[in-house]
């Protein structure tokens, strides 16, 4: 699935802004999935995966869950 993936976007980043304009991006790409995996979105399935780079992920991430909460060290 990965090859796959990776070959339909081309090895860049498939965010696209409103302005139409593809990020340009090819370097810290991950693997996200259109559907999260945590709602029950499919690995195995290349129309559920996308290149993101980490930037985009990491948003995208923070806009669907929210912040992570920083752990509070142990007494």
């Amino acid at each position: 699935v990965k090859d796959e993936v990776w070959a339909r976007d081309g090895g860049q980043c498939a965010f696209v802004p409103p302005d139409g304009r593809r990020c340009p991006e090819r370097e810290g790409l991950e693997f996200d999935h259109i559907m999260p995996w945590a709602l029950g979105g499919r690995s195995f399935d290349p129309r559920n995966i996308r290149l993101l780079c980490r930037g985009h992920n990491q948003d995208r991430a923070r806009r669907m869950f929210g912040e992570r909460r920083r752990r509070e060290p142990a007494d």
